[in-house]
């Protein structure tokens, strides 16, 4: 595990406090040629933050190679246990979103093994998934009380990355972000009225895999996340660190 370095966020990104790790990955070996950066106003690299909806993706996978979804899935949102009404979507964009109806309606179809499992191919902690159904749909629609550090969240950004065997083009679709600006960015974003997350990474021929945690966001976290995102991995494709030893796993 590489020693952070902690750094201060401007404020004029948007988030009070943030959380940022970047690292540098070179694909055909998957291995790290920097060291992780933290950039850091209010904790460090390993302190839990409640997780959100970021238990989508492991969810996702689990359901794919169970065989309970495929791209051709669609789900109908009539609004009703979720957020806002989305209509007649495809998986991809209703992980994406995400649709928490469609989620609610997935967590109840697949079983708390397969989802430990997916975690685990993910590299993951895997949190206690409940057994019950209800209680399932709330730890993927809320996170429960799941917390995730972001030294973790990088973990899952560089699965997103290498896209461990077996993958599906449906999570592929689903880490396309909706927003032009970023069309050259893949991954998840989460958020709550007072935080946010966005763990991916930014697609070049050298890519730079992050993980951001937000909070205090008056424009909205997600929006601030995906600005620190771009801050962070350009300062960092600016000055590479110098690669060391010692690299987070």
């Amino acid at each position: 595990m590489a020693r952070a370095q902690l750094r201060r966020v401007p404020l004029s990104l948007g988030a009070e406090h943030a959380v940022v790790l970047v690292q540098s990955y070179d694909v055909a070996g998957v291995r790290p040629l920097a060291p992780v950066d933290a950039s850091a106003r209010f904790a460090t690299p390993d302190a839990p933050f409640r997780a959100l909806t970021l238990a989508r993706v492991p969810l996702t996978l689990a359901s794919l190679r169970a065989g309970r979804l495929d791209a051709n899935s669609a789900f109908d949102c009539t609004g009703f246990r979720c957020t806002a009404t989305h209509g007649h979507v495809l998986a991809a964009r209703a992980v994406g979103l995400p649709c928490l109806a469609f989620l609610d309606d997935l967590s109840r179809r697949v079983g708390t093994a397969a989802i430990a499992s997916a975690f685990a191919l993910l590299d993951v902690p895997s949190p206690a998934i409940p057994d019950e159904n209800e209680a399932r749909a709330r730890f993927v629609t809320t996170g429960g009380n799941w917390t995730l550090s972001v030294l973790d969240a990088l973990r899952l950004a560089r699965s997103l990355l290498r896209r461990p065997a077996p993958w599906f083009s449906v999570l592929d679709d689903a880490l396309r972000l909706p927003f032009p600006s970023f069309d050259d960015v893949r991954g998840v974003v989460a958020s709550d009225e007072t935080s946010g997350w966005f763990v991916g990474y930014v697609s070049a021929a050298a890519p730079w895999i992050v993980a951001v945690h937000v909070e205090g966001c008056p424009d909205g976290c997600v929006s601030a996340a995906l600005r620190i995102t771009r801050w962070a991995v350009s300062r960092r494709a600016v000055a590479p660190a110098t690669p060391r030893t010692s690299t987070a796993r």
